[in-house]
């Protein structure tokens, strides 16, 4: 009788490997059909629920026409629109595209999903100024881009804040802390003080801009930081040129200046804003000017926009009164 035949371990071993290679093939297959599929198709409805319910727990409401995702970028959501909950007729944004990124390390350490930045492509950002019984009026910021890293503490970080407001063009850097206390500012919880109106002096301002006539496309920016608890926290500076501008009887050509926010006035209250406007030419009722600089310094208050008090000193290099020739 004749011995059974040996068995030849390396030719166990190579069976075994070619099935865990077969195995990894499948696996990289079903990973790459996975993320064709949320890529192309989107995700499905089981992985839509823990998004929308993260986002809900920051008091947002979103909507969209489709989510994907996609690995090196994270979700992609387009033609989407973002909301307050709590205030539903509050301020809003639109974009054709916004990409949120996941919080890989939280997300593997304790299961927790949050996001760890979002970004805004080609959006449009609308304030509503009417007070309840005024007329239908509102603040709209177009072609905005933005990115918004969400850090620990409720802190959020705004970097390259890019929009336009009519002709002209505005960037913006900045932080806010406890950034969930922002709804307060547009919908007050119960119990507590209602904060200041902004809308009505934001409706003032914007009034006296559009009746600048200006030359050249102006340009602002702004870098700030400060406590949304408290909106007199913010401290900023908001830098800006304009080419020409005209009012009437007030002519203005390469207009530049600074302003500083919260910084400290003679009068109590409000916020401490100073002033630092220098021009090449200046025609004026009273005078005309060239090279002319003005400091002002005074307190401003959310209530009302028009300064009760300011301290201020005008130098130029060369003025003469008009028609006198003096």
């Amino acid at each position: 009788m004749p011995p059974p035949p040996r068995s030849n371990p390396w030719r166990r071993l190579r069976h075994a490997l070619r099935w865990c290679r077969i195995g990894l093939l499948l696996l990289l297959l079903v990973f790459l059909l996975g993320a064709l599929y949320l890529n192309q198709v989107g995700l499905p409805g089981f992985l839509k629920a823990p998004f929308l319910a993260e986002l809900h727990r920051r008091g947002i409401d979103f909507q969209y026409e489709r989510l994907a995702w996609r690995w090196h970028r994270g979700f992609v959501a387009q033609t989407a629109t973002l909301r307050a909950i709590a205030n539903p007729r509050g301020p809003r944004a639109q974009a054709a595209e916004v990409v949120l990124s996941l919080d890989w390390k939280r997300l593997v350490r304790s299961r927790a999903l949050e996001f760890a930045s979002l970004y805004i492509a080609d959006g449009r950002i609308v304030l509503p100024l009417e007070e309840p019984g005024q007329a239908p009026d509102e603040c709209v910021l177009d072609r905005v881009s933005a990115a918004v890293r969400f850090l620990p503490g409720a802190q959020w970080e705004i970097e390259n804040l890019q929009a336009s407001f009519g002709d002209a063009t505005f960037q913006a850097n900045g932080t806010v802390a406890n950034a969930d206390e922002l709804t307060a500012w547009f919908h007050p919880r119960a119990g507590k003080d209602r904060p200041p109106s902004w809308r009505a002096p934001l409706r003032q301002w914007i009034a006296l801009w559009k009746n600048l006539r200006i030359a050249g496309q102006p340009e602002l920016r702004l870098r700030f930081h400060g406590d949304a608890r408290d909106p007199q926290s913010f401290v900023g500076l908001l830098k800006g040129q304009i080419d020409a501008a005209e009012l009437p009887q007030l002519s203005l050509q390469n207009l530049r200046w600074t302003v500083e926010l919260n910084q400290p006035v003679p009068s109590a209250g409000g916020c401490g804003l100073v002033l630092r406007l220098n021009v090449n030419e200046a025609r004026l009722p009273w005078a005309d000017l060239r090279d002319a600089a003005l400091s002002a310094r005074t307190a401003l208050h959310l209530t009302n926009p028009i300064p009760t008090r300011v301290d201020w000193e005008l130098t130029a290099h060369q003025a003469q009164a008009p028609r006198t020739g003096l």
